[in-house]
């Protein structure tokens, strides 16, 4: 039973379930992230639960139904306030109406799940929920809330059992030293594969982001990891810069322990890293796959283009991360040239985003930080010159809703620098997502046309 405690205070108005698994925390993470494991285990088994809106992201909203024996359909939603990816989640829990407006008829409780690493591969999940008044406990607990949580949390030793899905394989994690770091990657192995591991990279993402996307390449070893600095891959300085270079020296660790060359998909910052791995050591990747590194230093308007990127880090500087954050998303999804008007303009209000306006006075985050992905991925330059050498196949990918951002438009100016063109994926830069980080891409689509380029390439 993965239920260790129920333990109510009547006195503090809370009542917190604690559960324990065999499993990393970045994998318990997933039955939060992915909405169609969490629909695998949120309602108890006479009442199963159909996620309809999934957004993880602060200022999100999940929304969902459960159907009865009877078809009887009570309805919820989540209001997302906090999301700390494998870490922690922090949601205004409501009941619904039928047109998915809140039902005044029952109180609204706070939750907090807290994801805590246990060591030997376990992972301990509490889940707390902060009621408004006493009788608001009593009403809700009268509903049965506290077996039919018991019973809902019950269900997920099954879905770990299989970890995410029929035919995938069960994930092991396991870390590297590295000069400077220590670094955090899962292994789901797949023996009978004679194929070449296929890691999957981001940065500033880990692993978490990969969940989806690595349930559909079961049919061979699959590793993704957490960059040094991000999540559960730690840095003795906080503070250190982490470039391109950085990153590609401590990929080539990782290769060399899993074994290589391996087959890479990268995205986002880690096609930066990839590129800067596969200049240095092309023995290590068979396939490259680049999936929109935004490198601002190599776009026609790069003058323009890098003074955006500065501006978004002296927000971040200046007013902490919710302002920086949204700064970021408005220079990230701009479309076309920049000019010195669009360079210029000051961030928007983190509220349109659902970012917190507060400061917490942190300065160390690995995108916006000083020497992180936006300062020093954005302004490398790529040594074409070794990378047209290279004996690795290098395929650059754009999305195709992404058309005209500034990533999209680096893995066009890569492709054009080596002579070639860029294959299109399905949907945008998170593509592949199927949740994970509150964002909902087209993650089948995407993996059946990364296995189509895989094939083609290997």
């Amino acid at each position: 039973m993965t239920v260790t405690a129920v333990r109510k205070d009547p006195q503090g108005l809370t009542m917190t379930i604690d559960a324990e698994f065999d499993a990393p925390p970045a994998r318990v993470w997933q039955l939060w992230a992915d909405p169609r494991q969490l629909e695998r285990w949120w309602g108890p088994p006479t009442y199963p639960a159909t996620v309809t809106s999934h957004d993880l992201a602060p200022g999100g909203r999940v929304e969902y139904h459960m159907t009865g024996p009877e078809g009887d359909q009570p309805r919820g939603y989540w209001d997302i306030v906090e999301a700390d990816p494998p870490r922690s989640l922090l949601f205004r829990d409501g009941f619904a109406n039928d047109d998915g407006s809140p039902n005044t008829g029952f109180p609204l409780a706070t939750a907090r799940v807290t994801i805590e690493e246990l060591g030997g591969g376990r992972t301990r999940m509490s889940i707390q929920h902060q009621f408004p008044s006493t009788e608001a406990m009593e009403q809700v607990l009268a509903l049965g809330m506290e077996e039919g949580l018991k019973q809902a949390v019950g269900q997920i030793d099954a879905i770990l059992a299989s970890d995410g899905g029929p035919g995938t394989a069960q994930m092991t994690t396991h870390t590297l030293d590295v000069p400077g770091a220590t670094l955090t990657y899962d292994v789901r192995a797949n023996d009978a594969s004679t194929e070449p591991v296929l890691l999957l990279i981001g940065s500033p993402m880990g692993a978490a982001g990969f969940g989806s996307l690595s349930r559909h390449f079961s049919d061979r070893t699959v590793v993704t990891y957490d960059p040094r600095g991000v999540e559960r891959s730690t840095k003795t300085d906080p503070a250190s810069p982490v470039p391109p270079d950085l990153h590609a020296d401590d990929l080539h660790r990782l290769v060399q322990a899993i074994g290589g060359p391996v087959d890479l998909f990268a995205t986002s910052g880690g096609a930066i890293n990839a590129l800067a791995l596969v200049s240095r050591h092309p023995e290590d990747v068979r396939t490259l796959v680049a999936h929109e590194p935004p490198l601002a230093s190599i776009l026609p308007d790069r003058e323009h283009a890098l003074a955006a990127t500065v501006a978004v880090h002296e927000t971040y500087q200046r007013s902490g991360w919710g302002a920086g954050m949204a700064h970021f998303i408005a220079v990230v999804s701009h479309r076309g040239p920049f000019t010195a008007e669009v360079a210029g303009r000051p961030g928007p209000d983190p509220a349109m985003f659902g970012m917190p306006a507060t400061d917490d006075g942190s300065r160390t985050d690995p995108m916006l930080g000083q020497g992180q992905t936006m300062m020093t991925g954005t302004r490398y330059e790529p040594d074409f010159d070794a990378l047209a050498s290279a004996p690795t196949q290098i395929i650059l990918a754009a999305g195709e809703e992404s058309e005209g951002e500034m990533a999209n438009r680096g893995a066009y100016a890569v492709a054009e620098r080596l002579g070639t063109k860029p294959v299109v994926f399905p949907s945008n830069h998170a593509g592949f997502l199927g949740g994970e980080y509150g964002q909902t891409g087209q993650p089948d689509a995407f993996a059946a046309k990364l296995r189509e380029v895989l094939d083609t390439s290997g």
